[in-house]
């Protein structure tokens, strides 16, 4: 498998947004099916000491979202660099093949923010840029057809936990990707 859906959880809606939470998994978009999965907390301190920023605005939103989903203190926490280390060392295990395709949500949004990490941290980006897809796009080419998975397909597990994001935008990006390749094939 080489389709990797990417989520992010932030303090920020900027290129260089602090992250707290990386997860990311391997998927088939045509059967759904699902490879290795990695989730990794990220220390906000050592996000801050790489440059990477927090805006008030968003940490305000987290305060309003539930329990399960908040930044919890008690739980260990990575350092950015080792964090982006273990995501690269989990990419280069789990993939059998070179040509990784990362999935974000949005042209803008995660996968930017992930390069800036890099970036920062002077870490090679472990996939070609040329191979990025985005889920939003892809979200609307469903809705064209008339299937808005947002409304259809409800989600399992706790929203705005990064794993459980990616899952969810899995089941939904291939639910699509089927749905198109039966229009193409009728």
């Amino acid at each position: 498998m080489n389709h990797l859906m990417i989520d992010l959880e932030t303090m920020g809606k900027e290129n260089n947004a602090a992250i707290f939470q990386i997860a990311a998994a391997f998927f088939d978009p045509k059967s759904a099916q699902i490879g290795e999965t990695f989730s990794m907390l990220v220390s906000l301190d050592s996000c801050v000491e790489y440059g990477l920023t927090m805006d008030v605005s968003t940490i305000m939103w987290w305060m309003e979202q539930s329990d399960d989903a908040r930044p919890k203190a008690n739980l260990p926490y990575s350092s950015l660099a080792p964090a982006l280390g273990s995501f690269v060392d989990f990419i280069n295990r789990s993939s059998s093949d070179s040509r990784v395709q990362p999935w974000g949500n949005g042209a803008t949004f995660d996968l930017v923010i992930l390069k800036s990490a890099f970036q920062a941290c002077n870490i090679p980006l472990p996939w070609r840029f040329y191979n990025e897809r985005d889920v939003r796009t892809v979200v609307e080419l469903g809705r064209m057809i008339g299937f808005d998975p947002k409304k259809e397909i409800p989600f399992k597990g706790t929203k705005h936990e990064a794993l459980d994001d990616c899952l969810h935008q899995i089941e939904y990006v291939s639910a699509i990707v089927q749905r198109l390749s039966h229009q193409e094939a009728a």
